[in-house]
């Protein structure tokens, strides 16, 4: 974690943060059905599952392809910046792939989603747990 102050890109770094684990019944939040799959930025609102305050979420992701030229991308809601997504290119048949992802959030608890039309037999993701500035 970077020492408290100001990093030399005028980012501001809190004091101090708070990890929070979801814990209990952790399903997937999202499953095949629940994507559009277009490869354009899509909003997915966590202020459901995030605390108050969140500033960083981390997401587990399962793809099962059944085709190449997978791109499964991760961003903060509004974010311009291509170095500011996280993601995850998979360019091999019939895979399994396990990714996790650790993406900022707006102060509404939002972020975007971007993934490729491939063929996919599954995509599911959970939300494991958030980053809380205290």
């Amino acid at each position: 974690m970077w020492a408290s102050g100001v990093k030399s890109a005028g980012a501001v770094v809190p004091t101090s943060s708070l990890w929070v684990q979801r814990t209990g019944d952790v399903d997937y939040d999202k499953a095949i059905g629940d994507w559009t799959r277009d490869g354009a930025w899509h909003d997915w609102d966590l202020s459901s599952i995030l605390p108050v305050g969140a500033k960083k979420v981390q997401i587990f992701v399962r793809a099962v392809t059944s085709g190449a030229d997978i791109l499964i991308s991760f961003q903060k809601k509004g974010e311009t910046g291509a170095v500011s997504s996280q993601q995850r290119y998979i360019d091999t048949n019939h895979t399994d792939c396990y990714f996790g992802y650790m993406v900022d959030v707006d102060a509404n608890r939002e972020i975007q989603y971007r993934v490729s039309a491939g063929a996919m037999t599954n995509l599911w993701a959970a939300i494991q747990g958030s980053f809380v500035e205290v």
